[in-house]
């Protein structure tokens, strides 16, 4: 399955990857971006203009539950750990922050990682869970590095001039 969020129709859309034939949809009130997890029964759908992380049952395509990141911090991207005990959201306020999520309390808590004026881009979770690293445009734009094991520290700054915006590690 393909699942595509749409956040001017508030819908969460599964599609067959082959032919494009619309499978079901469902009401998933300013859906932006999603995370699947593996098993596929499972959606977190970022709300953005809602502040809202929601989180969809796929096998009865209805929102189980929600999760007030908060008003003005327009969760935007999301990331899962390999192991899908952390869910890291990309918020699009300013200065830029990332929240992470405990998949299985749906506490969290939030970082800054960058200046005044900066916008959180995406980020990528190690496989272990352990590092997220996480983009930020503004003018001391780069990559945080932000070691979970460490309380949410950002241990490293890699600085990156201009508007870093995607992030993803590439195994050799």
């Amino acid at each position: 399955r393909l699942y595509v969020a749409s956040d001017s129709t508030s819908k969460l859309i599964a599609l067959d990857p082959r032919t494009g034939e619309i499978l079901w949809t469902a009401t998933v009130p300013n859906a932006h971006e999603l995370a699947v997890t593996h098993d596929g029964k499972t959606a977190y759908v970022s709300g953005r203009t809602a502040g809202t992380l929601r989180i969809v049952d796929l096998e009865t395509h209805e929102v189980v539950g929600n999760v007030d990141i908060g008003t003005n911090t327009m969760p935007d991207t999301l990331q899962l750990s390999a192991n899908e005990k952390l869910l890291t959201v990309g918020l699009r306020s300013t200065p830029a922050q990332i929240a992470m999520v405990d998949t299985a309390t749906f506490d969290f808590t939030t970082v800054t990682i960058g200046g005044p004026g900066s916008v959180a881009g995406h980020q990528w979770t190690s496989s272990s869970g352990r590092f997220t690293y996480a983009a930020h445009e503004g003018t001391d734009a780069g990559i945080a590095v932000i070691d979970h094991d460490q309380g949410n520290a950002i241990v490293q700054q890699l600085s990156y001039p201009g508007r870093p915006h995607g992030v993803d590690l590439a195994r050799p």
